[in-house]
């Protein structure tokens, strides 16, 4: 997509459309295939993503996909080291190794960064289109939010109400699976009044960004995502996790953060297989 934004020298203001078209029919969510754009913040200033986000539903997934690159300097599709990083209404996930066309991967670590709510100056994008349109940026959506304060991230080479992620009663479950050979997946859990365990919640669901042959996933329906929200935790509450590995090997799970969950919440990893 071309941005030719500057209206006599002066930076970049007001509404801004960016024309798009669902060719490829379902994507992230209810099919095969999927259209994506990379699209960009405009502005000189930091947006909102969770305005970008609402302002646009109808017409993207509900998600932005962010790309890092840890390491590495090939322009070798599968030698890349480097992958997407995930962000919406209920936050940001790490990036995981991206998967080359043939299936590859050549990385031994995942992201770096952890993508914040506001997406900072000059930023890139990818969102998945899901229909036909105008993708919509405007001034209500820019916010004075820097780098420096930590309140966006840069990933780079080393008509809804807009949710308020941080002022929500959403309890928020950050999940951490990593394979012997250090490939990390981050998930993101969400549960809250307004948003439902087995219906898709735009803005709150993500979906995975690429297969790899081990791997642990939320599910929704036969999809693999990497950000879920459900109903509010109940003491008999439990939430399918898709695990997939294509070796006897040894992987770790575990919980990193919890945000709004009580300290004596019981909290279990169930094997299907064993029963424990």
């Amino acid at each position: 997509t071309d941005f030719e934004y500057t209206v006599e020298g002066k930076p970049n203001n007001g509404d801004m459309f960016i024309s798009v078209n669902d060719a490829g029919g379902p994507g992230s969510v209810g099919g095969t295939s999927k259209t994506q754009y990379l699209l960009g913040n405009p502005y000189p200033s930091a947006i909102d993503v969770n305005a970008f986000i609402a302002d646009n539903a109808g017409l993207i997934n509900g998600a932005v996909y962010l790309w890092e690159q840890w390491a590495g300097n090939s322009h070798i599709l599968n030698q890349y080291e480097g992958g997407y990083a995930t962000l919406n209404f209920v936050g940001g996930t790490k990036a995981y190794q991206f998967v080359g066309l043939n299936g590859d991967n050549t990385g031994v670590q995942g992201g770096t960064k952890t993508p914040k709510r506001y997406i900072p100056v000059a930023q890139g994008f990818m969102t998945e289109i899901v229909g036909s349109g105008n993708v919509e940026f405007n001034n209500d959506q820019r916010v004075f939010k820097t780098e420096v304060s930590g309140d966006s991230q840069f990933l780079r080479s080393t008509a809804a109400t807009t949710p308020d992620a941080n002022d929500s009663e959403l309890q928020v479950m950050r999940l951490e699976f990593e394979t012997s050979s250090h490939l990390t997946r981050e998930l993101l859990l969400a549960f809250g009044n307004n948003t439902g365990d087995d219906v898709f919640d735009y803005g709150y669901d993500a979906g995975r960004v690429y297969n790899n042959t081990a791997d642990l996933n939320l599910n929704y329906g036969w999809k693999n995502m990497n950000i879920q929200a459900y109903n509010p935790i109940t003491v008999d509450k439990g939430i399918p996790l898709n695990f997939t590995s294509s070796t006897n090997n040894s992987f770790e799970i575990k919980i990193t953060v919890l945000e709004n969950i009580a300290e004596d919440q019981e909290i279990y990893l169930t094997d299907n297989l064993t029963g424990e």
